[in-house]
């Protein structure tokens, strides 16, 4: 979908490489599920399938990268977004959760676990925005707002709910 809306993505090979040339480097080696870029823009997407699963040690692992820049104080010199995405809302059943996990972990103060929990994009240090995101509309539009780039949100958010919909014959049909 990236790369169909002109969004070059980068293979899991290629993360760390690419997170060094914007100058993101941490002590650490992160698990990155998508790394895309557009116009010396960034994006990185870090995705749950539900809110629901795992405790606070899963819920922490989420923001770990944004953890070690902070500390590190070695910010991106390109623009970053930081995307949290839940493939499947589920009625946000956790996300109160979710967020004081990612407050305690970046020990944001009260007006940026506001902005969090209004589904806001916060500025984190330099050139660093952190976003939860909770199903495909929200991503697809996050997409468009952060890229300036029209996206077919309607579309793809039906795509990405048909493939959450498979069963033993979609799966053998695909």
């Amino acid at each position: 979908i990236l790369e169909e809306n002109g969004i070059e993505s980068y293979t899991k090979l290629e993360h760390e490489e690419v997170l060094k040339r914007i100058g993101v480097q941490t002590s650490a080696k992160h698990d990155i599920d998508v790394l895309g870029s557009l116009r010396q823009n960034y994006l990185l997407i870090q995705i749950r399938s539900r809110d629901d699963t795992g405790g606070t040690t899963a819920k922490g692992s989420l923001v770990e990268l944004i953890r070690d820049v902070g500390q590190t104080r070695k910010y991106p010199n390109r623009r970053l977004l930081y995307v949290i995405y839940i493939w499947e809302p589920l009625n946000r059943q956790q996300r109160e959760s979710l967020v004081s996990r990612i407050r305690d972990s970046l020990q944001l103060n009260e007006d940026e676990v506001k902005t969090l929990r209004e589904g806001n994009t916060l500025s984190y240090g330099t050139n660093l925005d952190l976003k939860l995101v909770y199903g495909p509309a929200e991503l697809f539009e996050s997409l468009e707002e952060f890229f300036s780039k029209r996206v077919d949100v309607e579309g793809y958010s039906r795509l990405m709910e048909m493939l959450s919909e498979w069963d033993d014959l979609w799966l053998c049909y695909s």
